[in-house]
């Protein structure tokens, strides 16, 4: 009969679907069974009796994809917040750059002081605004 050889082809197509993955093949399986299951008359989808079959692929397929696309937004996130972790220094970086500059700056004011001493013009400036009367 027509009606018995229509729902033998789409239970052969959702046999076909085998093992659910979150793949291409895995979702055209599914998708190519469901689109002739509903091309089906009610009187030959009631000749299907691993409908329950496919139903249980999509479920699975759709669960699959969900947590695929979780785990990559998670993957994504975590991605950005090491991005953003690794741009810039550290506390402690900058803490010894700003002990370096202060410690060159002394450096650089106690050479200058020194070589004005030397030349008698800090000793000469200093004795007038705080020297003898």
């Amino acid at each position: 009969d027509e009606n018995q050889a229509k729902a033998s082809i789409v239970k052969a197509r959702i046999d076909a679907i085998g093992a659910v993955e979150y793949t291409a093949d895995s979702k055209a399986a599914i998708d190519e069974a469901k689109a002739a299951y509903d091309a089906l008359t009610d009187e030959q989808k009631a000749l299907v009796d691993n409908a329950n079959v496919l139903t249980s692929a999509e479920q699975t397929y759709a669960t699959k994809e969900a947590e695929a696309k979780a785990a990559e937004t998670q993957n994504s996130g975590s991605k950005d917040s090491e991005a953003t972790e690794n741009k810039g220094l550290s506390g402690g970086a900058i803490a010894g750059i700003v002990i370096g500059s202060v410690f060159a700056l002394l450096i650089i004011a106690c050479a200058v002081l020194f070589i004005l001493n030397k030349k008698a013009i800090l000793h000469i400036a200093f004795l007038d605004k705080f020297g003898k009367k």
